[in-house]
């Protein structure tokens, strides 16, 4: 049974601060998830999964740290995309959105909380179907421009409103309008390729060492037919540091997105 009680989070009794409070549930956040993704994890190396070694390069090098979404809890929760069972996925970001929202809800004008639960929200769409994925889809859109609002450059925010454009591009014509017509999801009408772009860019320009900023920027310059900037973004991934099954995965489909030959010929220092 899920039960929301108003003096505990995670059992703990709500501490005096509100710091202490934020504190004390990402740690827990973090722990738990932790605790739950890494024997899978593990044997999925054990089981023969490709580690792709970062190349010696400046980037890698000024990367070490990770990025502004080496978060915990932002970690954990891509993490658990990488799960194999997308039932276990789909179970374990239910219960994280749950706790999430309770943060948000206590904090709407802390970006990092704020931030945090659209990352959970940008993890369901992606393993949801059919009409769950369009309610979160509508709540992803309207989290992510409350966290624009507070902090017009985001970078994890501009990536999630990018990816979430292009989505509702991608889709035929016939999906999308009833998506944004019929279904209620009206806001999601407004999606353009300009504004993909945008984002995209303003992700990457404003937080480089995440992977995923160069890897769905590449995807995009691919669709709009600009196969030389697709290349120098999987150079960008490829030479980038990994951490985790996650990046695992993103650099394995960048490598499956643009040729090697390609990669090689492209100038990685534009």
């Amino acid at each position: 049974m899920n039960t929301r009680p108003d003096s505990t989070i995670f059992g703990y009794a709500r501490a005096r601060s509100t710091g202490t409070v934020l504190r004390t549930v990402l740690i827990v956040a973090a722990a738990l998830i932790g605790v739950l993704t890494l024997p899978r994890a593990m044997s999925g190396q054990a089981a023969g999964v490709t580690l792709f070694a970062p190349r010696p390069t400046t980037m890698a090098a000024r990367c070490e740290d990770g990025g502004r979404w080496h978060d915990p809890v932002v970690e954990a929760t891509r993490e658990m995309l990488a799960l194999p069972d997308e039932r276990e996925a789909r179970a374990r970001l239910l219960v994280l959105q749950d706790t999430l929202e309770q943060l948000a809800g206590a904090h709407p004008d802390d970006v990092g909380a704020q931030f945090r639960l659209a990352v959970a929200l940008g993890a369901r769409a992606e393993v949801e179907g059919g009409a769950t994925r369009l309610r979160v889809a509508k709540n992803l859109w309207s989290r992510l421009e409350h966290v624009l609002t507070l902090e017009p450059a985001h970078p994890g925010a501009l990536h999630l409103r990018g990816r979430l454009h292009a989505a509702v591009l991608r889709l035929d014509g016939v999906t999308r309008f009833l998506a944004t017509r019929i279904m209620g999801a009206g806001q999601l009408g407004s999606a353009s390729w300009e504004e993909a772009r945008a984002d995209m860019v303003g992700a990457e320009a404003a937080d480089p060492c995440v992977p995923e900023h160069h890897y769905e920027l590449a995807r995009l310059y691919e669709e709009l037919g600009d196969p030389v900037a697709a290349a120098r973004e999987i150079g960008h991934v490829l030479a980038l540091p990994v951490r985790g099954a996650y990046d695992r995965s993103v650099t394995a489909k960048a490598r499956r997105l643009v040729p090697p030959d390609r990669v090689a010929k492209a100038d990685p220092s534009e």
